[in-house]
C-alpha cells in the first residue's frame, strides 16, 4: 500500500491486537446525520488495514465505506458487507494477505474484490453484489 502518513487526510492508529472492526459512511454534518451510501474510489476515502497478524478478526462494514485489507495473516476471517438496504460498500482484500478460512455475508450492492488465496471460504452473497476475483484468488471457484 502507499505511504500516506503526510496525507492531509489521514488518521493513523496502532493498536497490537484488533479482534473486530466496523465502518459506516455517516456522519454529523450542521448537526444532522449524514449517510453516504455509496463508496467512493478517491484515495482519501479508503480505509485501510494492513499489518496485521489475528488469530480472528471479523468485519462489519456498511453504507458507503471502502476497505482494502493487504498485509495481514489471519487465521479466522469474518466479514458482513452491506447489511443496510441501498448499502454499496466496497471490500478489497488485496493479494498480500494470508488468511486460512473465511466466511463473507456480502450483502446488498457491495463491490467484493478478493485477489487473495483463501484456503477455506464460506460465501454467501446477494444477487446484487459483485465479485472480482484475481488468478490467486479463483481456488474459491473449485470449492464446494
Amino acid at each position: 500500500m502507499h505511504n500516506r502518513m503526510n496525507a492531509e487526510y489521514t488518521v493513523y492508529i496502532s493498536c497490537p491486537s484488533l479482534s473486530s472492526l466496523s465502518l459506516d459512511n455517516r456522519y454529523l454534518e450542521n448537526g444532522k446525520i449524514v449517510r453516504d451510501s455509496v463508496a467512493n474510489e478517491r484515495w482519501y476515502a479508503k480505509n485501510e488495514l494492513s499489518g496485521f497478524v489475528s488469530d480472528s478478526l471479523l468485519i462489519n462494514q456498511d453504507n458507503g465505506s471502502y476497505l482494502v485489507m493487504d498485509s495481514n495473516k489471519i487465521t479466522r476471517f469474518g466479514a458482513t458487507v452491506g447489511a443496510s438496504s441501498g448499502s454499496q460498500p466496497i471490500l478489497e482484500i488485496a493479494k498480500g494477505n494470508i488468511i486460512n478460512s473465511a466466511r463473507f455475508n456480502i450483502e446488498s450492492n457491495t463491490d467484493f474484490r478478493l485477489y487473495a488465496p483463501v484456503s477455506a471460504l464460506d460465501l454467501h452473497m446477494s444477487d446484487t453484489a459483485t465479485i472480482s476475483l484475481s488468478g490467486n484468488a479463483t481456488n474459491i471457484l473449485h470449492n464446494k
